[in-house]
């Protein structure tokens, strides 16, 4: 319809059909001009808005009954749909796609492990399904033979060839470097390297990001603060002296010196140990000794690019990509265990977010990828993909994934929403502490819960975290046990309370004391407690250097300026 239909003004205007009907019909050759219509009846609506109230009745004079309501059908079409769309964007996103897992979890799984957890916890002993992640290549990883007679070589599987998953780079040669070091090489066993200031190279273009980018999660925990000037000044202002430092050293020489032939570690210290240290442990996963091994070098600034054990961290991470299968899943790195795959994730982001080493990249997104693929649908991780998880083997995956967020590798941040809603079943009843697989309260569950609680997005003014911190202080450092210490001491750092000044004392004290100063083990730890056994000297030790090296592993969470340009 034109708008001279409308419109009374125009100069010949078109009659209404209504108009049209009311009009004296003009009679004979001589019959004069029509006369104006009369004005409008009592009642009726005059102007535009009667114009609306009879468009009806117009549409129905000039369509047929057909044309009307395939109008009426096709406009109420379009506002269901447009109903519909917007509903759909108020629901929760999809879950994480889990792989096709037909796992069976009959081989006791409870709510409480009859067995220790932590790494004593061993894999073999859990039945392993046919999946869609492959049962791990005895040929590769070997997870349940005597490591001092394993000859692991240093080829990729043919699976791994096939796929170029793993990378392009040959990272199998110890005399080639994943990505050629910014400086000098430096001595395999912790002499200076001819690069001065190498570290800085490293981490002067690093920036800190979001501990999360979801809303309600606080910004910093970069890894800037790992080298250089930045490193010093948060050693002085955060509780570590330059008493802390060389126990790192002696702590770093000492592992340098038990590393493989092959670029691995050992829990057993079998190979150039050679017996000579006490304490072995018997935990077979090599991944997951290698991995854990690597993790003070990186914390102290080191990497396979820079530093003073270039050799010995390029050696360690290449191991780790040459035992990286390649699935349908992403890059199994498990060597037996979930506790493996997160380990050498947390290796292998990191020293891609120092180093920027390209070569990395393919491994680093295909290990995160395996991690959200083997979530459970309540959001822990346990043993193997896809089993109801644990807050031991949760805490590690989740370590994984935020430090692939450090290395600002994108991935599907749905699975922390996961995670927090596990974390909620474990809590207990005061809302302060966490059980391994309930609500069961313990010591070192609780401090990795609290932890775990930071990675996904809590911030230290939260309530419970508050709680949390608090019953930590009151526990105290314990005399043996280095896995709740080290979670404990990272948990309380980052918090920065009060309580932080008198718990650091305790256990820095403590570790400077037990060091070990003779023989062999002379740079090492052991304390002897369950979750120790497994690992052994190796285990304490690298848990103990990282606990020495809170200070600065990560930029604080909560200070305005860790937001830097880092």
């Amino acid at each position: 319809m034109s708008t001279d239909q409308l419109n009374p003004k125009s100069p010949n205007p078109k009659k209404l059909p209504s108009q049209l009907a009311e009009a004296p019909r003009a009679t004979g050759a001589g019959a004069g001009p029509v006369a104006a219509p009369a004005g409008p009846a009592a009642g009726a609506v005059p102007g535009w808005f009667g114009l609306l109230l009879r468009w009806p009745q117009t549409l129905n004079d000039q369509t047929t009954a057909w044309l009307s309501s395939l109008l009426f059908h096709m406009t109420a079409f379009v506002f269901l749909g447009l109903t519909w769309a917007w509903v759909v964007t108020q629901a929760p996103p999809p879950p994480v796609p889990v792989a096709d897992m037909a796992i069976d979890l009959s081989g006791g799984v409870g709510d409480e492990p009859t067995s220790e957890y932590g790494l004593g916890a061993a894999a073999s002993s859990l039945p392993l399904a046919a999946t869609s992640l492959p049962a791990i290549d005895p040929a590769n990883a070997r997870p349940s033979v005597d490591v001092a007679a394993a000859e692991i070589g240093p080829q990729q599987s043919a699976a791994q060839s096939a796929a170029g998953l793993i990378g392009t780079p040959d990272l199998t040669r110890s005399t080639v470097g994943i990505g050629q070091p910014t400086g000098a090489r430096g001595t395999a066993a912790g002499g200076a390297s001819s690069s001065t200031n190498g570290s800085d190279l490293v981490v002067a273009n690093l920036r800190s990001t979001d501990l999360l980018s979801s809303a309600g999660s606080s910004r910093g925990g970069g890894l800037a603060g790992r080298s250089g000037a930045l490193k010093w000044q948060l050693i002085n202002s955060r509780g570590g002296n330059e008493a802390t430092e060389a126990a790192v050293q002696r702590g770093l020489r000492w592992l340098a010196a038990h590393q493989q032939a092959d670029g691995s570690w050992r829990f057993d210290l079998k190979g150039p140990c050679d017996g000579n240290c006490r304490n072995a442990g018997d935990f077979a996963s090599i991944n997951a000794s290698t991995s854990l091994a690597l993790l003070p070098f990186l914390a102290a600034g080191h990497t396979h690019r820079a530093g003073d054990y270039v050799d010995t961290v390029q050696r360690g991470i290449a191991y780790l990509v040459a035992h990286a299968t390649s699935t349908p899943s992403g890059a199994d790195l498990q060597s037996g265990s979930m506790y493996s795959q997160g380990l050498a994730t947390i290796v292998l982001c990191e020293a891609y977010a120092m180093s920027h080493d390209e070569a990395l990249r393919p491994t680093c997104d295909e290990a995160l990828r395996f991690i959200i693929r083997a979530q459970h649908e309540q959001g822990g991780w346990r043993y193997i993909p896809g089993q109801p998880g644990d807050v031991t083997s949760t805490g590690w995956q989740l370590m994984g994934l935020k430090s692939g967020q450090l290395a600002k590798i994108p991935f599907d941040r749905f699975v922390f929403y996961r995670a927090s809603r596990f974390l909620d079943s474990l809590e207990s009843a005061d809302h302060a502490g966490y059980g391994y697989q309930t609500g069961r309260q313990e010591q070192c569950t609780t401090a990795i819960g609290l932890y775990s609680r930071l990675l996904t997005g809590w911030t230290r003014e939260h309530a419970d975290m508050k709680r949390g911190g608090e019953l930590l202080a009151k526990w105290g450092p314990s005399a043996n046990d280095m896995y709740y210490n080290y979670y404990a001491t990272m948990v309380l750092n980052q918090l920065d309370t009060p309580a932080w000044p008198l718990w650091n004392q305790k256990m820095r004290s403590q570790l400077l004391r037990d060091q070990a100063t003779e023989g062999h083990e002379a740079g090492s730890w052991y304390y002897d407690h369950h979750h120790a056994r497994p690992g052994g000297r190796l285990y304490v030790t690298a848990m103990a250097v990282l606990t020495l090296e809170v200070y600065y592993r990560f930029l604080p969470l909560y200070d305005p300026q860790a937001s830097g340009n880092y």
